[in-house]
């Protein structure tokens, strides 16, 4: 049999090892190169593949570019957004249409996005922002956003993924920010997607988010 149709761990019985002798193999390289990714449009210096993430069907991939936009002369940040195709590969925005899909944050102060990114289930992701800026443009306040998938969008030329919910820093107000929280610098989903986590190390804090 094909060694590369076993699967990690299978082991097989081989009548001559190369020495003449009988031995017992077992498959211990599970993973192959079998796809590259890139934007169709590349900033050299947007920092592509910084983060990434599949959705538990994979349907769906995420890669996060902090540095987009920095060509523009503001690196905002965003996130690319690939789905499967008919072949079981993933292009951008559909099987169809070529182009790159990138989330980006329309908010004031958005630095970074796409620094992190975590994705559960089939409808949920979420994607940090920690360098973004607070409400006095204070550095490093940040921001994370929950990403949903609309199950009624099946139209295959369009996105059935946008923005659902911005997270801030908790107790930043207006005109006030606890401190350079760097919220946003890790993000996490449980595997049901009815938890998100987003990591703030510049304040030593995680923040727990339950879905209602």
């Amino acid at each position: 049999s094909d060694l590369k149709e076993l699967v990690p761990g299978a082991m097989v019985w081989v009548d001559n090892n190369g020495d003449g002798e009988w031995e017992v193999l077992q498959k211990q390289s599970p993973f192959t190169n079998t796809l590259e990714l890139a934007p169709v449009l590349l900033d050299a210096t947007e920092a592509y593949g910084a983060s990434v993430a599949q959705t538990n069907d994979r349907s769906a991939l995420f890669v996060g570019s902090p540095r987009y936009g920095f060509g523009l002369g503001t690196e905002k940040g965003g996130v690319y957004f690939y789905v499967k195709s008919t072949d079981d590969q993933y292009v951008p925005i559909s099987p169809i249409n070529t182009g790159d899909k990138v989330f980006t944050l329309d908010v004031t102060g958005a630095r970074g996005f796409g620094n992190s990114v975590s994705a559960a289930g089939e409808n949920f992701a979420i994607a940090g922002a920690s360098k973004s800026l607070g409400p006095s443009s204070e550095a490093n306040n940040g921001y994370a956003a929950i990403l949903f998938k609309d199950p009624t969008i099946t139209n295959p030329d369009l996105s059935p993924w946008a923005e659902l919910q911005l997270l801030t820093l908790p107790t930043t107000t207006p005109s006030t920010t606890p401190g350079a929280g760097e919220f946003g610098y890790s993000v996490a989903m449980s595997l049901d997607a009815r938890w998100a986590y987003v990591g703030a190390p510049g304040l030593n804090n995680v923040y727990a988010y339950g879905l209602v």
